[in-house]
């Protein structure tokens, strides 16, 4: 998924994403680049204000999204400036409902090195779990 750099249409699809997340009954994964922090720590090298990342906020509480354990970088994004006006923030996320951390808690979301890009890819890994040790403990 990308969101729109315009604030405004990012509220659009946080509300079209409420209004098809109520539509969803099973397991689902949210990931890609939302082009908004989550927390005020989401950034360094400029501030973050409470009205940035209220919509992005309400709707993640609204859908009951949980952030998938993440491994590699957690500035997902740097708009690599000269050091005086360098940015980085974490606007890449992987979220899944309530029903996928259940089913798949196991899969976990490796931001890994942006190289070229101002991007980090998002690598999703599937630790393998050995049933019968857990069942054993």
């Amino acid at each position: 998924m990308y969101a729109s750099n315009e604030v405004n249409k990012r509220q659009q699809l946080w509300d079209k994403l409420v209004n098809l997340g109520a539509t969803i009954k099973e397991s689902w994964l949210l990931s890609g680049d939302f082009n908004n922090v989550l927390h005020t720590d989401d950034r360094i090298g400029a501030p973050v204000t409470q009205s940035e990342i209220k919509g992005f906020q309400d709707a993640i509480i609204t859908l009951q999204l949980t952030q998938l354990k993440s491994l590699g970088w957690f500035y997902t994004w740097c708009n690599k400036q000269q050091l005086e006006k360098r940015v980085y923030s974490r606007i890449d996320w992987a979220l899944g409902n309530v029903e996928w951390m259940q089913k798949y808690s196991h899969i976990e979301a490796d931001f890994l090195n942006p190289e070229v890009s101002d991007h980090s890819p998002i690598l999703l890994q599937c630790k393998v779990v050995d049933q019968k040790k857990e069942l054993a403990s």
